[in-house]
């Protein structure tokens, strides 16, 4: 529990600068975004922002996502190391041989689409009703990366609209939140 609370204390600055970049992307998507750090084979939301609109993910800060299944997840997955990804499929498999005989292509796919595209997704995959894009955020300063995601009704967030409009501006908004972060030259 006290890595949990620290590692969000020490991205809680990281969650503040990206804020106005996360409220923006929220109006302009009308859904929910979220900023997230890796705990463990988790991931835990250090910042989150809604829209106005009225069907909109109601998961806050604190809310922890599997890592495999989830957008967020599996956008952290795809930015972080190919010493870091073989670690955590490692962990992965010793805690369920089953599961990561499932999760394991699906991971494979996510890097093959994120080198393609730019951005992972979860569309369906974690819940039934939920579709997410996902980008990595390497700040640079040799941390593991955090995740942006845009998340949403399956029903909404599909096809051109998720896939272009939104992930366009996802990947904006990450490069903003990075340049922003650098250009503050924030420290630990």
């Amino acid at each position: 529990m006290l890595s949990l609370g620290f590692s969000v204390l020490t991205n809680f600055e990281i969650g503040r600068i990206a804020r106005p970049f996360m409220e923006t992307l929220a109006e302009h998507t009308q859904a929910a975004i979220s900023l997230g750090v890796r705990h463990d084979l988790s991931m835990v939301y250090v910042a989150h922002c809604r829209s106005t609109a009225r069907l909109i993910l109601g998961l806050d800060v604190g809310t922890r996502l599997p890592l495999a299944e989830t957008a967020m997840g599996r956008a952290m997955w795809c930015c972080a190391s190919p010493g870091m990804r073989a670690l955590l499929g490692q962990r992965l498999q010793a805690q369920d041989a089953e599961r990561w005989a499932r999760q394991q292509p699906a991971l494979r796919r996510a890097e093959a689409d994120y080198a393609r595209r730019g951005y992972a997704c979860s569309e369906s995959e974690w819940e039934s009703d939920i579709a997410a894009i996902g980008v990595g955020i390497d700040i640079g300063d040799g941390r593991e990366p955090l995740a942006l995601t845009v998340g949403g009704p399956a029903t909404r967030l599909r096809g051109t609209l998720l896939h272009e409009d939104f992930a366009a501006a996802l990947k904006h908004t990450g490069r903003e939140i990075v340049d922003a972060i650098q250009a503050a030259d924030w420290r630990d």
